[in-house]
């Protein structure tokens, strides 16, 4: 079943997601330029003036991204069926998790839930499934 207002914010959650991985590139060409540019000789002056502003936009840059993913955890618990007690809010949306159009909620390191990004809804991932694929409960090995 599909719940619009979910794909509506995920939606949202993935357009904020990529402007936050636009920015992850700016904070790494803009550390390229910083290694680059210890000192340059301007007008018979040595001066590091590049790699000093290169550094505030690098901070300034920083602060962005942790405010848009900040805004991306907000709007992630305000979705239907996400249970903040028992589910870390995600931050980023992968374009890998894009492509699969299946996002992992986690709860410390343990994936708890998926969000389909197409139907907007979040399925709990029950302990039984999570360990798909092991030893089978002994009453069928008899």
């Amino acid at each position: 079943m599909m719940n619009k207002k979910n794909c509506i914010m995920l939606n949202g959650m993935a357009r904020l997601s990529c402007i936050i991985r636009n920015i992850k590139e700016a904070r790494r060409n803009l550390d390229f330029v910083i290694d680059q540019s210890n000192y340059f000789i301007v007008q018979g002056q040595s001066t590091n003036l590049i790699q000093v502003q290169a550094k505030a936009s690098c901070e300034n840059i920083l602060f962005v991204e942790q405010y848009l993913r900040s805004s991306v955890s907000e709007i992630c618990v305000r979705l239907d069926g996400f249970d903040p007690g028992q589910m870390d809010p995600i931050d980023y949306i992968s374009s890998n998790d894009i492509k699969n159009g299946i996002v992992d909620i986690c709860r410390g390191k343990k994936i708890v839930a998926n969000i389909n990004l197409s139907s907007g809804e979040i399925f709990c991932i029950k302990p039984e499934q999570l360990s798909v694929g092991k030893d089978k409960p002994s009453a069928e090995k008899s």
